[in-house]
């Protein structure tokens, strides 16, 4: 039995020895080499942070499955920004600093640009207050400190836009009479100033007022005519101004320019015409918030210009017994007829298909014929009258016509 089990050890004993060469030529398996680091990278590029605010970076080892994902942080000038050994960025004073990243396998970096802004610490106007008329505008001018104030927008705002309107760049419209507050805010800080604006109403000078208007007249050339004149007054204190003018048409515009600042004007008869004159009245005021200046045209006055002899009148007969005068090519307008003295002036009158003719000159018969020529070197130098009397068809007929006579 023990021979047996002898027997059996030394076989497997045996088949052991005979498969060592087998394993040694196998081996044994071998441990596998480091994942090596291939790069990094931050959760943000750029950060801006005011003076003792803190944020933390995030660092990104690539690949995932890297076997050293240790890094280290630095500051390019901690004096504006440090960090801590975890990522955590302190604004320390306004500038600019790198915060850098560095994987300490490879030396891989990335990095994020960190802006620490210069704050604002006030605002200003260039006024506190100002006044303005309905529809005038001007600009305010905003000042924020100190000048190198990283941040330096504004907003405008008005605490009535229906009183004083303000734009995005400061210009204030004054819209009616009232007050309003402008306020200028900076973006960074809130910090404010404020202008007060008070609105006035526009006024603006007052018209004048014409109470007495300039008098057409007829003249004998080269004779001296009376003044023109006119009457005005204006209501708001202000000086009032004026200027004739001299035009060819019955109109208060297009004139020539004559005379000077005065209320009368004589106008010159040297020459034969008919033309027409009217002055305009200015007031000036320039206490008033509006136009400072407001004009008013008188009516216009016909100066008619005769010459030295005057045109005949001619008395005929109308249909329903009306009497027709005609002086020279027009009809004759009932005011007296001029004759001057020193030129020997003179007119004559007819009556035509009338009989009984008889011509009364200041109440004396003078002639009785169809004709009647007066001279004004017969009378004296005033206004005298001529009455005609005749019969057509057995009807009688009179009529005054006064003449005056001048030297």
């Amino acid at each position: 039995m023990n021979a047996r089990k002898q027997s059996k050890t030394g076989a497997l004993a045996a088949g052991l020895l005979a498969l060592l060469p087998a394993l040694a030529l196998t081996g044994c398996p071998s441990e596998a080499p480091a994942v090596a680091v291939s790069g990094v990278s931050l959760n943000k590029t750029s950060l801006t942070l005011k003076v003792g605010a803190t944020e933390t970076l995030a660092a990104t080892v690539s690949p995932g499955d890297a076997a050293n994902k240790a890094v280290t942080w630095m500051s390019s000038d901690p004096t504006k920004a440090i960090v801590s050994s975890g990522g955590s960025v302190v604004a320390v004073a306004a500038g600019q600093a790198f915060i850098i990243v560095t994987t300490d396998d490879g030396g891989k970096t990335a990095t994020c640009t960190v802006t620490i802004p210069v704050d604002v610490e006030s605002v200003s106007l260039n006024t506190t207050s100002l006044t303005l008329t309905a529809g005038a505008a001007e600009t305010l001018a905003a000042t924020v400190s100190p000048g190198n104030a990283s941040n330096k927008a504004v907003t405008w705002t008005s605490s009535n836009a229906a009183i004083a309107a303000i734009s995005s760049d400061g210009v204030v419209s004054a819209v009616e009479a009232g007050q309003a507050t402008i306020t200028v805010t900076t973006d960074d800080g809130g910090k404010t100033a404020t202008c007060t604006v008070t609105v006035n109403a526009l006024v603006n000078a007052a018209m004048p007022s014409i109470t007495a208007q300039p008098q057409g007249a007829t003249y004998t050339a080269g004779h001296t005519a009376t003044a023109l004149s006119v009457t005005a007054s204006v209501s708001d204190g202000g000086t009032l101004s004026y200027q004739w003018y001299k035009n060819t048409a019955n109109s208060t515009s297009g004139g020539e320019p004559v005379g000077t600042n005065s209320s009368t004007y004589v106008p010159s008869i040297t020459t034969v015409e008919t033309v027409y004159y009217y002055v305009v009245v200015t007031n000036t005021n320039n206490s008033v918030t509006g136009a400072t200046t407001a004009a008013a045209a008188s009516a216009v006055a016909k100066i008619v210009v005769e010459p030295s002899g005057t045109a005949g009148l001619t008395i005929a007969l109308l249909g329903y017994g009306q009497l027709a005068i005609q002086q020279g090519a027009a009809a004759w307008d009932g005011t007296a007829i001029t004759l001057d003295k020193s030129e020997n002036g003179s007119v004559t009158l007819s009556a035509e298909g009338f009989t009984s003719v008889k011509w009364y000159v200041d109440g004396a018969v003078t002639s009785s014929t169809n004709t009647l020529t007066i001279s004004a070197a017969n009378y004296g130098v005033y206004t005298h009258s001529i009455t005609f009397v005749g019969e057509q068809d057995g009807v009688p007929y009179s009529q005054v016509i006064p003449f005056t006579v001048v030297e």
